[in-house]
């Protein structure tokens, strides 16, 4: 994304421009491929990080189920963000289809990620709870869609990386207590 930003030719500003302008070849001859393969490598990695959750499975029903949940949806997430960047704007109709699943897909995971990590004795609690912010926060798109304020797509996309960033560390430290 920093990348394609960089190779933007003329102004763009997060309050006028969505991150999927970055991929527009009309509007970003040289950076639109970046930002795209992007997308296709950053989907491409969460299918297997989601995967990986399996390793914490446990014996509890409510766990077990928000686990699969949060795997199946975390999936599903990761073949959107590929399919965001195969369709770019230039494909408006299939653009925002799969953008919408990425970002609904995005919404759900936070919540059945939450409320595992609630379940799961050896997780960080607080990384649960910020799941559930950036779950929150997913609804402000509602407020982005029907009045254009297009800043808060952005506020999202930061804290949707962020929380990956944490739920790396969580399981990180879940792992060095089960070692």
């Amino acid at each position: 994304m920093t990348v394609a930003y960089i190779l933007f030719p003329g102004s763009f500003s997060m309050f006028y421009n969505t991150a999927s302008t970055l991929g527009n070849h009309s509007l970003n001859p040289n950076g639109a491929i970046i930002f795209r393969i992007g997308n296709i490598i950053g989907g491409a990695l969460l299918i297997p990080f989601f995967l990986g959750l399996y390793e914490w499975k446990q014996d509890n029903k409510w766990s077990t189920a928000f686990l699969y949940c949060t795997i199946i949806l975390g999936c599903i997430m990761g073949f959107a963000f590929i399919m965001v960047g195969v369709f770019s704007q230039e494909y408006m109709p299939y653009h925002l289809m799969w953008a919408g699943v990425f970002f609904l897909a995005s919404f759900v995971t936070s919540i059945t990620g939450g409320l595992f990590l609630l379940k799961h004795p050896d997780s960080v609690k607080s990384v649960a709870y910020y799941n559930f912010v950036s779950a929150a926060l997913h609804l402000t798109l509602i407020f982005y869609l029907t009045h254009g304020v297009i800043i808060v797509e952005w506020i999202v996309i930061l804290v949707f990386s962020i929380n990956l960033v944490l739920l790396i560390y969580n399981y990180k430290q879940m792992s060095q207590t089960t070692d």
